[in-house]
């Protein structure tokens, strides 16, 4: 399961009421965050003049946050947030705490729009710090914060070409650079194949297990089962080496009921890859998907809608998790 990485510091005035209580505030927004699901780690003092604003942002830089999370203890001067995020880029979550006198949400409000004339990437957040359902839209926006450091630290790989004749599958790889972040790197199938051959029979016993205890009953024979356990070993292992974070495979219909088994065998691992046309769109969209969830992504295409029993049947070669075949199984039976 996602878990953002936080950098937590308080910012405020001592001229200011309820400064005092800074710390208690801090340590139950720390404890907060990390029950609702986040890696905090806390600035080592409060921020309140330039001198602890430089020391916050040399921590950040070394601890490396996917997002920093500032609680306005008190109204406050707006340049001190700011000296933190020259130092160390990422996007902010301003959190508002009531408080009649201390002038928190004031200053939330004033950093706000300090920031967006500065074109500066922030959320505010506004809420009782001792409720839970205070940080439920922090960590929203903190898993997207996450999720984009992710992607634009990734690559992801195309493997062959997309189909032909099914033009909405292409893309442009600046473009997905642009948008998302991740680089593109390409493969052939000769490759594939080429790795895959370097596997003997002893590598892949326990991928030959595990393709036949799918169903018992299958009519594959042991040679096609050990040339499917043979490219999906080839995969992961250029996915391993090349540091993917997703993979897109085009190859109908040449390999088409050759790697459809592969594609979701990978699913089963908690890796994307769509299989057949090459559709880089799609599969990125099912690993944003399946970030945010935490669970197996399938992508289909409807191929008949009820809407008298308001269900839509879909299918696709490949990218489906046994995992989530055999949940859609139960909850279809249920």
């Amino acid at each position: 399961m996602l878990k953002p990485k936080a950098g937590l510091y308080g910012v405020l005035e001592k001229s200011e009421e309820g400064w005092e209580d800074s710390g208690k505030l801090i340590d139950l927004v720390k404890s907060k965050l990390s029950n609702a699901g986040m890696d905090v780690i806390a600035a080592k003092e409060l921020v309140g003049d330039d001198g602890s604003a430089l020391k916050a942002a040399e921590f950040f830089k070394i601890k490396d946050p996917d997002i920093l999370i500032a609680v306005i203890v008190t109204w406050s001067f707006d340049h001190l947030t700011l000296t933190i995020l020259r130092h160390i880029t990422r996007p902010l979550a301003i959190l508002a705490v009531p408080g009649l006198k201390t002038g928190s949400l004031v200053g939330a409000q004033q950093l706000g729009c300090f920031l967006t004339d500065l074109n500066i990437e922030y959320s505010t957040f506004f809420g009782p710090p001792e409720e839970d359902s205070t940080y439920t839209p922090i960590l929203s926006y903190a898993k997207a914060a996450s999720i984009k450091r992710n992607m634009e630290k990734g690559k992801i790989g195309q493997v062959g070409r997309r189909c032909r004749g099914m033009t909405p599958a292409s893309f442009d790889e600046i473009e997905v650079t642009s948008l998302f972040g991740p680089q593109v790197e390409n493969f052939i199938w000769d490759e594939v194949e080429e790795i895959a051959e370097t596997f003997k029979n002893s590598d892949i016993e326990e991928i030959n297990k595990r393709i036949k205890s799918i169903d018992p009953k299958t009519k594959c024979t042991d040679d096609v089962i050990s040339a499917a356990a043979k490219l999906y070993l080839a995969l992961k292992k250029i996915i391993r080496e090349n540091n993917l974070i997703a993979i897109s495979l085009g190859g109908y219909p040449q390999y088409a009921g050759r790697v459809c088994l592969v594609s979701s065998l990978l699913g089963d691992d908690g890796i994307v890859s769509g299989f057949c046309e090459g559709d880089m769109n799609s599969v990125i969209a099912m690993y944003l998907l399946q970030e945010f969830s935490g669970q197996p992504v399938h992508f289909g295409e409807m191929l008949e809608v009820n809407e008298k029993e308001n269900s839509v049947i879909t299918s696709h070669c490949g990218c489906c998790s046994v995992k989530l075949a055999v949940v859609l199984i139960f909850f279809y039976r249920g």
